[in-house]
C-alpha cells in the first residue's frame, strides 16, 4: 500500500481546519488506510477489467486507464 496519504494525517490538523468542517472529525489513520487499499483494488479491477476487453468495463478513457495501470505498476515495485 502506498504511504503518500500517510504523512498528511500526521501533520496537526488543528491549524488546517476552516469552520466549515468543524462539524467532521478528521479520518483516523486507520480509515484512510483501509480507504487506500479499497481505492487501489478497484482501480486494480478497472485495469484489469478494461484491458481484458470486458464490453461493460469500455466507458472508461483509455488515457486514464493506461496511466492507472503505470501508478499501480509503480507503487508494486515500490512494495517489493
Amino acid at each position: 500500500m502506498s504511504q503518500k496519504l500517510v504523512p498528511l494525517l500526521s501533520e496537526s490538523s488543528s491549524s488546517r481546519r476552516n469552520a466549515d468542517d468543524d462539524d467532521l472529525p478528521p479520518p483516523t489513520l486507520e480509515s484512510v488506510k483501509k480507504l487506500e487499499e479499497i481505492a487501489t483494488s478497484k482501480l486494480a479491477e478497472i485495469v484489469r477489467q478494461y484491458s481484458s476487453g470486458n464490453a461493460a468495463w469500455q466507458g472508461y478513457n483509455e488515457a486514464e486507464v493506461i496511466a492507472a495501470r503505470e501508478l499501480l505498476d509503480r507503487d508494486s515495485k515500490i512494495e517489493r
